[in-house]
């Protein structure tokens, strides 16, 4: 059997094991968020290969798995880049203190 080439967001909850509910998909949609989706009439789909992909895109990699990978260079060289934490002074209640007090 081959895979088909759109799911409805019934069967993407069930792909991602309900994970992703179909509640969650309508938000994402609304907000034009999340995974790619075709809108026909009042049908909603999602392209198989766009999910695929923006699967793919949600992989987050951990620092372990980089330096056994031997990319352990490339990210220490960004962290050099970084500026110092710096704390900012709270604003001053001055200006708060002109308002009449009912």
């Amino acid at each position: 059997m081959t895979e088909p080439l759109y799911l409805t967001p019934e069967e993407v909850s069930e792909r991602f094991r309900g994970a992703i509910s179909t509640g969650t998909l309508a938000n994402w949609r609304a907000m034009r968020v999340g995974p790619a989706f075709v809108k026909i009439g009042k049908s909603i789909v999602y392209p198989v290969a766009d999910l695929n992909q923006w699967a793919n895109q949600q992989t987050v990699r951990c620092r372990a798995t980089n330096r056994l990978n031997g990319k352990e260079h490339e990210q220490s060289g960004t962290s050099s880049n970084r500026v110092p934490y710096a704390p900012q002074k709270p604003p001053s209640l001055t200006s708060y203190r002109n308002f009449p007090v009912k």
